[in-house]
């Protein structure tokens, strides 16, 4: 059974430690939701992105539900959060109802000890892109969704930007990149003309400059702030001091960032033992815009890695990170059991 890692405030609803190095052999293996993982993670490095006791637990208040989807396990929707119109008119998304309550919980974290608050989809759409929105009349026709997609995938949530100085592409880095990876918006060119460039990577750059100051005044901070801070205090960390993960197996896939599957792999000590699985078709998290080859390029840089720190030495293949093919399953079960149901019924009558 899978118990869950709330903080300080609610130590009977768990059976985990605050930190990951302080987890006993037996209590593997551990069953974590992303937001757990991290909290964990980030108790065992030498300066936490969240403040600690003494004992590794937090210091202050961390939401329980960081890094998820609301109400995710509560019931399946019938209908989106967001209803969006295809129509032209000034507004195009409904806000969500809880806009008025996201917004106070923003200001009341101005003044708050600590991060703040976290910045995820619903307050940046209730609180940050209204006022983004209002300064800027070529972001007219542009949907907050497919903005944050931008910035919480690509330009800060990618690997390349979790190996960067700032935890964040530049200008120049977000417009190169490939078409197969950033599809939505094009690449801005020298010879572009002024409206060619309305929709373009420039525009959503500007959009992502303005995203992290409007979020600094909030005293706010998104995952991403968190997985690079997580993984740059592992880089400097000695070996050693690395919390030992023996092998990894991470669901829905599809639900992650780059950033956030590549620090996976990196506290994995057998990167060949990790495992992902997931469907794109399945996609609940705003903002990720996943392919499963992409995770071929984080195995490729941890096999780049082991190459120069075991230079000159000649390692046994099993244990040389490999890059693995991605299997695709040509079966659709839960398709394949409806389907029989229904044959079952029919043939009844």
């Amino acid at each position: 059974m899978k118990h869950g890692f709330s903080g300080q405030h609610q130590h009977a609803a768990t059976k985990y430690p605050a930190t990951l190095n302080q987890v006993s052999e037996e209590m593997f293996p551990l069953f974590l939701t992303q937001g757990e993982f991290l909290k964990m993670v980030d108790g065992t490095t030498k300066e936490p992105f969240w403040a600690r006791n003494l004992d590794g637990t937090l210091k202050h208040k961390v939401s329980s539900a960081f890094h998820e989807e609301r109400g995710m396990l509560d019931a399946i929707p019938d209908n989106d959060d967001f209803e969006w119109s295809d129509s032209d008119d000034d507004e195009q998304w409904i806000p969500h109802q809880g806009a008025s309550s996201n917004a106070a919980a923003a200001e009341k974290t101005r003044s708050e000890p600590g991060r703040g608050l976290e910045v995820d989809f619903i307050v940046f759409v209730d609180v940050i892109w209204p006022k983004i929105k209002k300064a800027r009349l070529d972001l007219k026709l542009l949907s907050p969704a497919s903005i944050f997609q931008e910035i919480h995938s690509y330009i800060k949530g990618s690997g390349d930007a979790l190996r960067s100085e700032g935890g964040f592409l530049t200008r120049d880095e977000y417009n190169t990149l490939g078409a197969k990876m950033a599809p939505n918006f094009k690449q801005a060119l020298v010879n572009d003309e002024a409206g060619d460039k309305s929709a373009s990577r420039l525009v959503v750059y500007d959009v992502f400059l303005q995203y992290e100051k409007e979020k600094t005044a909030l005293n706010g901070y998104d995952v991403s702030d968190v997985v690079f801070h997580i993984y740059r205090q592992l880089e400097q960390q000695e070996p050693q001091q690395i919390p030992r993960v023996h092998s990894t197996f991470v669901d829905e896939t599809q639900d992650f960032t780059q950033a956030e599957l590549a620090l996976f792999l990196r506290l994995t000590h057998d990167k060949n033992d990790c495992v992902f699985s997931g469907d794109t078709c399945q996609t609940i998290a705003c903002g990720v815009g996943f392919r499963f080859e992409d995770l071929k390029s984080l195995f490729k840089y941890e096999q780049n890695r082991q190459a120069r720190e075991n230079k000159g030495v000649s390692l046994p293949a099993a244990l040389r990170v490999r890059v693995p093919n991605v299997k695709t399953l040509a079966v659709n079960y839960r398709y394949s059991k409806k389907k029989e149901k229904r044959k079952k019924r029919h043939n009844k009558h």
